[in-house]
């Protein structure tokens, strides 16, 4: 077991996050299908229900905490919601970590999905089509936070070309846009708010790069917050360098050559580290084409 923790603190924000979606979700299935046996089920969807955002303003008032709970939690009977979602993040991430450092993921996450869930609230608020539905209306799932993070990466990087089920090529921009269309036009479905808190999220991705390029970062506050947490409380979303020491017994013909191995990949990943900066600091574009080159051959 703490071999396990170990490896679990060490992994990636990307993989907590999904480890963290997983947990609750089983947590909440379990309880679904022990009520279900008792016929209890409307008691234990009711307590759930409790930490789903409400798209009643008056109800938000003293359900504040939704805001970012709403973000972790499925409903317990639909296994293809929470394994599309965590499948998304799976792929998306590597794909984000190349553009911006692996700490921006966590806030653009959180506020991606706080920011998707007030525009469903707003417009809900101004179209009378919503009207009738919004007093019993609820949010729950990751999907706007996944949205925010996948249009964060394609704002940074908009040409940057993806294999889709390793049959073709497609850039980045042109697979966001395709997907952003679908949930435009699947609005009028049964899944009126989910829909549009995927378009909310991924507005603020697209927005908070694009802000960012321009040296005005939007999500400071928050990324300090959470750095503050993740250094003095041990916060589990705290990440640690992959990077590790060896040491090996002496030997003579070997000592040399594992020296020189522990310092190519120190090397390594200093200048990563100071490409990344660069990138936060002035854009993708700054970059010259040597280090561009070097971030390409890094990520593969």
């Amino acid at each position: 077991m703490r071999k396990l923790y170990q490896n679990f603190i060490k992994s990636t924000i990307s993989r907590k996050l999904i480890f963290f979606n997983l947990i609750i979700f089983m947590v909440q299935s379990i309880l679904y299908l022990l009520f279900w046996l008792f016929k209890r089920e409307n008691l234990i969807l009711h307590g759930l229900q409790q930490f789903y955002f409400p798209l009643n303003i008056h109800e938000l008032w003293y359900r504040w905490y939704t805001l970012v709970t709403y973000q972790f939690m499925h409903h317990p009977t639909s296994l293809s919601h929470i394994f599309l979602n965590m499948l998304t993040l799976f792929f998306v991430a590597p794909l984000f970590n190349m553009f911006l450092t692996e700490k921006r993921i966590l806030p653009v996450y959180l506020v991606g999905g706080v920011f998707g869930a007030f525009f469903v609230l707003i417009v809900y608020s101004v179209f009378p089509a919503f009207n009738s539905i919004s007093d019993n209306s609820y949010l729950y799932g990751a999907s706007a936070s996944i949205m925010a993070v996948l249009f964060a990466a394609t704002a940074f990087q908009p040409t940057y070309e993806v294999f889709v089920f390793s049959i073709f090529r497609i850039k980045i921009l042109y697979l966001s846009l395709l997907i952003l269309l679908i949930e435009v036009f699947s609005i009028t479905s049964n899944n009126h708010g989910g829909h549009l808190s995927h378009i909310g999220g991924a507005v603020f991705g697209f927005g908070y790069v694009f802000l960012l390029k321009r040296n005005m970062n939007i999500l400071k506050p928050v990324e300090k917050f959470l750095e503050w947490v993740g250094t003095y409380l041990k916060w589990p979303f705290s990440h640690e360098s992959n990077i590790r020491l060896v040491y090996t017994k002496y030997s003579g013909s070997e000592e040399e050559p594992s020296r020189n191995n522990l310092n190519q990949g120190l090397s390594q990943q200093e200048t990563i580290d100071k490409i990344l900066d660069k990138i936060s600091r002035s854009g993708y574009e700054s970059l010259s084409n040597d280090e561009k080159e070097t971030l390409k051959s890094f990520s593969k």
